[in-house]
């Protein structure tokens, strides 16, 4: 240890040695920087340093980052102004650092003098200190400053340092003002402990409480360490600072983590590297001693940062209107660890709907962060799956009680479930199969799917088919009172009812499943409201609509004859439609300028040359304006008043307009209806499928809308029944105020009968019949003459002409064949041998109030009430029989007729409830046994005749026994010889819900809620005792074939039991009340037009020819015409139903259909003279309208009669003369217009001729009062030559057709040959062009039978009684 002594030369020896150890420190640990321009900047670096860097990347930057107390304190984090990668570092060159000049001059100032020396060493210090002051600061560097770490704090880690410094002598203390830049440098180099490695005593204190750019660095040194201190400062003053590098995102990046900032400046010191990232005021850059170390700092944070972006379509994401929700669920897939070493943010761009995301960090962190998101983006992409196939059912059902379950999948996955709907006409069958549509992201699509699958499959459908309608249960599932409890039931037990037909229509009175569970549809829609549409839905969707309207009708008919429509009324009454052979006749309320949406084609009614004339062409005008005008001048120039204009559709959306000029015709009902069925015709031909006609006439022009209703309606009908090919809707628009025309053809919608619509099925034509067709257009006078004379409503018929063939079948086994046919009509009118009476009640049943089913009672009780009865005077067997237990002993009855040798049966509806399976193993197994046990000798039935009242009913069990033959589930051999033409399966009922607990109970509310058979007692009622006894089983059977009620006649009193359904009992009391009523009316009735068609008789004539009218309508002229006769205001009257129109002023009738008219006179005693051989006490008696039977008695009379060549040897016992003077004056108006003609056309032939008639005894006074009737023709024997009254030349061939022989005047006039055809004869006379021949015979040349089809040309004049 050297010691010096406190002397001046001491101190001066101790500072020359303090300086020359510096130097030598300074040359062996340091390189001074070059002078060259190549790189002026002075460094600090150790030599170590300039070996190779270490790869980084061979690392993470987790694994060399460790965690270490931060050079500087943390900065609040906020996003720095961002500069551009590529913006260059700004350097101060206009003063340089230090260089090897400087120290050579102070060199040169120290000699041999020490206190020279002394003060040239301080001097310069001085002058360093003076460049460290003066030097410029770079710009860079004031841009921005960064807090330094406390003044305390660096006393506090300084203190004995400088404690020691100041204890020295020489020690002094400098302040100096640097960028903070330059002080964080300072530290991050740790510029104080390379010093005192250096051997210089030094230490450091920094201040940057002044400025937010400028720091306040305190030296405190010795005198001698002074000038290397501040040279070792002035190398810093030239530092590399490059503002914004790393780029934009890792300076965000490093302002956001300090952490890891400070980890990064960690691992620079440990690698030697000069440089750090600095954080001053929120700004972050790259501050390095030198380029060289700049460079290699930079190329660290680039492999191991990474900031990458990821562009992102939005559209397809559940949450574009929140991404944060996406970062959010982005960070929590990234692990923590991993998640707090990233930064995540996002740019949405509203236009695009895309969102760029930038990932910065950590490279390796980065990208498995990027391939996160993008997975994620994918996982979280909505795409839409579907599971197909799903029964309808099922599918009605979960959008109908699954709400809640639909509701919480939707909610716990961020999805949108769409359950496809039953459109307006869907069918309800397992066969139909619906789609359920999920919009989910793509990450939960299989576990969605999953879960739909398991309500689906959880979902159980069990059904019930072929359900009459009329039965109690489907009664109550069709009874529209019903509705809201099959609601309440269905929404109580979680259990969808579906009510259809066979075809899987919904039924109209059935539960509408789109009003079922309302409060859990609204919160469906409730729940989806953003992502779904409502739909409208049509109430009246999914039903058969001829079926359930004719159900709804029969329910309330009252009589058979005006049997129940095909029609069917939508749920707000706007529409009826009625559907034969597929086409569909609706009836529309609306305007016809807006049907072109929905029809091929529109009918305008127009005036010639006029298109802005009417309502129609005026509304349809307003739509197609001016345009549409100059299109109908040019197409319809030529169009004449009976032809069809035919323009474009364009204006309405439809393929074409058809123009009838309708304002410009006569205006008849007659030329509108040919109109109408030439746009039908034309609409075919040109290959439409629908066509909207407007109700035209029927307002300012005042044709009867009644008329004009049905008219059309049965034109509509009419063409529908030719199975047109491409036409299938027909509907006929009704303005909406024009309520009485959309009435009038609802009305004759409901009068269009299922009869009406029912064929006999597909039957050869012959070219003569189709000449014979094609000549009925063409009348006669005599003809129309008889259409204006004939009620409308009297028209005679056989009662079994009433019966409609529904279905013919035959089973054939051991050689022995029967047939079992079904007919609509009454079964007390038909003409079997037997008949089967179930309305007789056993004395056990009689008494009993209510009962279960009817089917329910002892076995045997059928053959123990039976009781036989045959009618007098004929073949028919009645077998009463009590009702219980008829339909299970259905066998027993056919072998108790069997016995009683009657070949045909005739059987009612045996219960109510029968449905197929009752059909299939009552019915045709009792037949089979019936056939199987019983020898072929012994069999005597060949023939079972079901007759149904409703019509509908008499379907259904047609239908049914077609389908189990058709199936051929039975035994023997069956075959179906005349199909059901419109079949009706009744309807199906499916019960879907999740358990079969659920269905049970719905199907035990509705037993137990069914309809209760009951009795019901009805007195005092005179019309009971109008009814014979031995005919009430006739009035009882129609009861039952009408109303399903069993009517026992008390045996004392005038009341009568009505037993049956309480609603079956209402409709039967209000339909006895009518009979009675009417019963009434018609007595009275009948004598007052007895009365006036024997005091005044009316007729019509067209020219020379005369018709008499029929008995009503003569009563109804002689009553209006005293009317008239009284005021003479009241000239026109409508007669007949509103059919014919009566003008007293100018003596004319009209028929308003046809516009057909004719003039008409009244008819006194005096014009037609009484027969000479006629005997009376007085003429009144002749002409008082009743007929006589006189016995002949003047032998001359009956001489003449004996000596007629054609009686051939019978000898006549007794003649009686026939005198009615109603017939004979009819017959001899006619007498006169068959002359006129043969002396027209044929001059010598022969008028009239004496033939003969044969007949059964119980149908002569019929004869003698009302003459001749050619509706009854063939009843008998059958009509070979045509419909018509025949009468034999030879009296020995008319006594083949009855005991009763009459002698009759036949006006035969000029005839013609047979042609053997069951059709009336119509062809005319030869040379005429409207008369049609007077009669027609088997041969022509040798004849033996004439046929004349005009009632008043013959006239029975006498009956013979004969013996052989």
């Amino acid at each position: 240890m050297v010691k010096f002594e406190d002397s001046a030369k001491t101190k001066h020896l101790m500072t020359e040695v303090i300086r020359v150890r510096n130097l030598l420190g300074n040359y062996m640990n340091y390189s001074r920087p070059p002078t060259s321009d190549s790189d002026s900047k002075s460094t600090i670096v150790d030599p170590s340093t300039e070996r190779n860097t270490p790869q980084l990347l061979e690392k993470s930057i987790d694994d060399w980052i460790p965690i270490y107390p931060p050079l500087i304190s943390n900065t609040p984090k906020s996003r720095s102004v961002e500069q551009e990668p590529n913006q260059s570092a700004s350097t101060n060159n206009d003063k340089s650092p230090i260089t090897s000049d400087d120290i050579k001059q102070l060199c040169q100032q120290f000699g041999p003098d020490m206190s020279q020396n002394s003060n040239a060493n301080l001097n310069r210090a001085l002058s360093l200190q003076d460049k460290i002051d003066n030097c410029p600061i770079p710009s860079n560097m004031n841009q921005t400053g960064i807090k330094i770490l406390e003044n305390k704090d660096i006393q506090r880690r300084h203190s004995n340092n400088i404690g020691e410094i100041n204890k020295s002598l020489s020690s002094v203390r400098k302040e100096f003002k640097l960028p903070l830049k330059i002080l964080f440098l300072i530290q991050q180099i740790n510029l104080l402990q390379r010093l005192r490695n250096d051997g210089i005593t030094v230490s450091f204190m920094f201040d940057d409480s002044q400025c937010n750019e400028m720091g306040t660095l305190i030296v405190q040194t010795t005198l001698g360490n002074l000038a290397d201190v501040l040279d070792k400062l002035l190398c810093l003053m030239s530092a590399i600072d490059r503002c914004g590098n790393p780029c934009g995102k890792k300076c965000q990046y490093f302002a956001k983590y300090d952490e890891m900032r400070n980890n990064v400046n960690q691992r620079f010191q440990e690698m030697n590297i000069d440089a750090g990232i600095a954080s001053i005021n929120h700004s972050i850059s790259v501050v390095a001693t030198d380029s060289v170390h700049y460079e290699k700092a930079v190329q660290i944070l680039k492999e191991a940062f990474d900031s990458q972006s990821l562009n992102l379509d939005m559209k397809d994401l559940p949450f574009t209107q929140n991404i944060e929700t996406f970062l959010f669920l982005v960070k929590e897939r990234i692990p923590k660890s991993d998640s707090n070493k990233l930064w995540l943010e996002s740019e949405v761009n509203n236009e695009s709907s895309t969102c760029t995301m930038t990932v910065t960090g950590p490279r390796r962190l980065v990208a498995k962060a990027i391939e996160t998101i993008k997975k994620m983006h994918q996982d979280y992409t909505l795409t839409i799956i579907s599971i197909p196939d799903i029964i309808i059912l099922k599918t009605e059902y979960i959008r109908l009680f699954r709400v809640k379950d639909i509701s919480a999948l939707e909610n716990r996955y961020s999805c949108h479930i769409e359950i496809e709907t039953a459109e307006d006409n869907e069918v309800f069958t397992p066969q139909l199969y619906k789609s359920i549509l999920i919009e989910c992201c793509q990450m939960y699509k299989d576990e969605i799917k999953y879960k739909m699958h398991q309500i689906i499959n959880s979902i159980i459908i069990e059904r019930e088919d072929s359900i009459s309608l009329y039965s109690k249960i489907g009664r109550v599932c069709r009874d529209s009172n019903n509705k809201k409890k099959l609601e309440l039931w269905q929404e109580k037990y979680e259990c969808l009812m579906i009510m259809a037909d066979h075809h899987g229509h919904r039924m109209k009175n059935s539960h509408d499943s789109t009003a079922i569970h309302l409060k859990g549809a609204a919160m469906m829609n409730d729940t989806n409201a953003a992502a779904s549409t409502p739909s409208t839905e049509n109430e009246a969707s999914a039903i058969d609509t001829n079926l359930a309207a004719s159900i709804t009708s029969e329910d309330n008919a009252i009589s058979g004859a005006n049997a129940a429509p095909l029609t069917s009324a939508s749920a707000d009454g706007r529409k009826e439609e009625i559907l034969i052979n597929n086409v569909a006749i609706k009836l529309t309320k609306g305007n016809i300028e807006a049907q072109g949406a929905n029809h091929d084609v529109i009918v305008n009614s127009i005036q010639l040359q006029s298109y802005q004339y009417g309502s129609i062409a005026i509304a349809l005008y307003g739509v197609g304006g001016s345009d549409y005008e100059d299109e109908c001048k040019s197409q319809l120039q030529d169009l004449s008043v009976d032809g069809i204009g035919c323009t474009s559709g364009s204006f309405f959306g439809c393929k074409s307009v058809y123009h009838i000029p309708f304002i410009s015709s006569d205006r008849t009902l007659a030329w509108l209806v040919n109109r109408v069925n030439d746009c039908l015709n034309q609409a075919e031909t040109q290959g439409m499928n629908s066509i909207a006609i407007p109700i035209i006439g029927t307002g300012k022009i005042g044709l009867d809308a009644a008329l004009v209703g049905k008219d059309m309606i049965q034109l509509a009908v009419n063409f529908a029944k030719n199975t047109p090919s491409n036409l299938k809707t027909i509907d006929f628009i009704a303005y909406s105020r024009d309520q009485k025309s959309y009435d009038a053809f609802q009305e004759a919608l409901n009068d269009i009968s299922v009869t009406s619509l029912l064929g006999q099925g597909p039957q050869q034509q012959s070219d003569e019949d189709s000449d014979q067709e094609q000549s009925e257009q063409e009348l006669t006078d005599q003809e129309l003459l008889e259409m204006l004379t004939k009620s409308n409503a009297s028209t005679k018929s056989d009662p079994n002409n009433n019966f409609q063939l529904l279905l013919k079948a035959q089973c054939n086994h051991n050689n022995v064949s029967v047939d079992v046919n079904v007919y609509h009509g009454m079964v007390h009118e038909s003409n079997a041998e037997a008949i089967i009476d179930i309305t007789t009640l056993c004395e056990d049943h009689i008494t009993i109030d209510s009962h279960g089913n009817i089917n329910n009672s002892d076995v045997g009780h059928t053959v123990k009430t039976l009781q036989c009865q045959q009618l007098p005077g004929s073949n028919l067997w009645i077998y009463h029989v009590c009702p219980y237990r008829c339909l299970v002993e259905f066998g027993e009855l056919l072998a108790c007729i069997n016995a009683n040798n009657q070949n045909s049966v005739a059987i009612p509806l045996l219960d109510i409830d029968m449905n197929v399976e009752d059909i299939d193993e009552f019915i045709f197994h009792a037949i089979e046994l019936f056939l199987i046990n019983h020898n072929p000798n012994d069999i005597k039935i060949n023939r079972f005749d079901f007759i149904i009242g409703y019509q509908n009913r008499s379907i259904e069990i047609a239908t049914w026994m077609q389908d189990i033959i058709m199936n051929e589930s039975l035994i023997l051999n069956w075959s179906v010889i005349q199909q059901v033409p419109i079949k009706n399966f009744g309807m199906n009922i499916y019960y879907v819900a999740t358990n079969k607990k659920a269905i049970a109970d719905i199907k035990l509310r509705m037993q137990t809620n069914s309809y209760k058979w009951t009795r019901h007692v009805m007195m005092d009622e005179d019309y009971f005792n109008t009814i014979p006894s031995d005919l009430w089983y006739r009035f009882a059977l129609k009861i039952w074939s009408l109303h399903n009620t069993i009517v026992i006649h008390q045996e004392t009193g005038d009341g009568a039991y009505i037993f049956g359904y309480e609603i079956d009992i209402m409709n039967t009391v209000s339909y006895i009340c009518k009979l009675s009523k009417t019963n009434v009316e018609e007595k009275s009735s009948q004598e007052l037009q007895q009365f006036a068609a024997e005091t005044a008789q009316w007729y019509a004539k067209i020219g020379s020819t005369k018709t008499n009218f029929q008995t009503n309508l003569n009563y109804e002229l002689e009553k209006n015409y005293n009317i008239y006769s009284k005021d003479k205001s009241k000239k026109i009257f409508r007669i007949d139903s509103d059919t014919k129109i009566v003008d007293y002023e100018n003596m004319k009738i009209r028929d308003v259909a046809t516009s057909t008219e004719c003039l008409i006179e009244k008819l006194s005693s005096e014009d037609v003279p009484i027969p000479d051989n006629w005997e009376y006490n007085k003429k009144e008696d002749i002409v008082d309208g009743y007929y006589s039977l006189v016995d002949v008695t003047n032998q001359q009379e009956i001489d003449e009669i004996k000596n007629i060549p054609e009686l051939n040897g019978l000898t006549i016992s007794k003649l009686q003369r026939i005198q009615n003077w109603n017939l004979y004056r009819r017959y001899q108006i006619r007498k006169a217009e068959v002359t006129a003609s043969v002396k027209k056309y044929q001059p010598n032939t022969q008028v009239e001729r004496r033939l003969f008639h044969g007949t059964a005894e119980n149908k002569v006074p019929s004869i003698c009062k009302s003459g001749f009737d050619r509706d009854y023709s063939g009843t008998a024997t059958g009509c070979i030559h045509g419909t018509g009254s025949y009468f034999a030349i030879k009296a020995k061939d008319s006594r083949g057709y009855g005991n009763a022989l009459l002698l009759v005047r036949v006006l035969t006039g000029i005839s013609t040959q047979s042609s053997r055809s069951s059709r009336p004869n119509l062809s005319f006379i030869p040379g005429s062009q409207s008369e049609r021949i007077h009669s027609v015979v088997d041969k022509i040349d040798n004849p033996t039978m004439y046929v004349v089809s005009n009632d008043n040309s013959a006239y029975p004049e006498y009956i013979l009684h004969v013996g052989s």
